[in-house]
């Protein structure tokens, strides 16, 4: 049974952490970038809606483009 949950685990490519203000998800996203030896990335969605209106597509374009330059790498949008 474990081999068989090692095997899916290394099959995702995306997790979605979801739940109320202060309640540890950019803790355990980070514990779990450094775990995997990548490089990670915590950007603040507001700061990209709010800041960076006129830009923020093209924003998201660059954060992305510097995750691939920085593979294996993790965006935290908290």
């Amino acid at each position: 049974m474990h081999n068989y949950l090692l095997v899916y685990y290394k099959s995702w490519k995306a997790l979605l952490l979801y739940d109320l203000l202060g309640r540890g998800k950019t803790v355990l996203a980070k514990a779990v970038a450094t775990e995997c030896k990548t490089t990670f990335f915590n950007i603040s969605a507001l700061t990209i809606a709010i800041e960076w209106l006129d830009a923020s597509e093209n924003l998201v374009r660059v954060l992305f483009e510097a995750a691939r330059f920085h593979a294996s790498s993790a965006l935290f949008f908290g």
